[in-house]
């Protein structure tokens, strides 16, 4: 049984690095020993500072199984950013992230790569910052119910339009099914199938398409 939960805590950290890990490839880009779920934790950590809207699924384990967080494309610096680049600075200096010198390469090629793809951000109202569906999950429209709840609060929240960023990893055909437009796309080598042409893609939806 699938039930909501609001918000997050500590002990649901682990269960969404371990989502990430299975879907992006982004870790296999470090070198020696690296703390999995520290790296990938802060990915939902940074997505949860400025939230407009969330949604966090459960199993009967009390288990996190899927996660769609939703983002303004306009803040402003906050002392909740700043907290978390404290902690990403943490892992760095501490070797969370596994060879220092080779994580600072790492992780500024894959800020490049993201603004890169998401250089038309500031155009969009919102951006769908975390979308993420556990296998076990799959196959039972748990996505399409998440995304069709987001929209219903877009189409009653003003929200004219929104963008996201995915990879080849992800079942970025879903975003071609939903009726999204891919706006933007890249090649990454840090991204997954780096054998593929463009293997990183922004998408974006008009909410009062008809």
């Amino acid at each position: 049984m699938i039930t909501n939960k609001v918000g997050y805590d500590k002990k649901d950290l682990k269960d969404a690095a371990d989502m990430m890990s299975k879907t992006w490839t982004y870790h296999n880009s470090l070198q020696g020993n690296y703390d999995l779920e520290y790296f990938y934790s802060l990915f939902l950590e940074f997505s949860n500072i400025y939230v407009s809207y969330s949604e966090f699924l459960t199993n009967e384990k009390d288990q996190l199984v899927a996660i769609l967080i939703a983002t303004p494309t306009k803040v402003k610096m906050s002392k909740k950013i700043l907290s978390v680049c404290f902690k990403s600075l943490f892992g760095l200096l501490t070797g969370k992230f596994g060879n220092r010198l080779n994580a600072i390469k790492v992780l500024d090629i894959l800020l490049k790569d993201g603004e890169t793809l998401m250089k038309d951000k500031e155009m969009y109202d919102e951006e769908l910052s975390l979308f993420f569906i556990d296998e076990s999950c799959r196959g039972y429209g748990v996505g399409k119910q998440l995304m069709n709840n987001y929209i219903e609060y877009c189409k009653n929240n003003n929200v004219k339009n929104f963008i996201l960023l995915t990879d080849a990893g992800c079942n970025y055909g879903f975003y071609d099914h939903y009726g999204f437009l891919r706006i933007n796309q890249i090649h990454s080598d840090y991204f997954a199938h780096p054998e593929m042409e463009y293997n990183g893609y922004a998408y974006a939806y008009d909410v009062n398409k008809i």
